[in-house]
């Protein structure tokens, strides 16, 4: 688990990489890393930033929750500030403003293919009113 500059802790893998990050599971930057069961959570090293996302209220999740208020309150881990959860955000914007992009091009590519090959008269058989 070294060399993480965040940990997720949550009762809820796939939603809380997708409250955090705007992406699935395959889109978890490597810097990152997501804990769901108490003993991973004692294996973050001290020291360490975290952000908690819950989201049931069962025995186990409060469970965690505890976990982390403990270790939280000995100074063992660090709440990523809103700083450091603002540069997240502009990344996920960024990401989303490249991918944009890149949707756009393939779409200009694709009507101008379209546009350049040559037209046939095929004739177009109407619609019944019945279909």
């Amino acid at each position: 688990m070294s060399g993480k500059h965040l940990f997720i802790i949550t009762d809820d893998v796939p939603w809380a990489c997708l409250a955090v990050f705007g992406i699935g599971l395959y889109g978890l930057p490597e810097w990152a890393d997501i804990v769901d069961r108490p003993e991973d959570i004692d294996a973050i090293p001290g020291g360490s930033r975290y952000r908690a996302c819950w989201r049931f209220e069962t025995s186990a999740s409060r469970y965690m929750q505890r976990l982390v208020t403990e270790r939280w309150a000995a100074r063992e881990l660090i709440a990523a500030s809103e700083e450091f959860m603002g540069k997240i955000e502009t990344m996920i914007a960024e990401r989303d403003a490249r991918e944009l992009a890149l949707a756009r091009g393939a779409a200009e590519a694709a009507n101008a293919a379209r546009e350049a090959a040559p037209q046939e008269d095929i004739p177009q058989k109407r619609a019944s009113k019945w279909h």
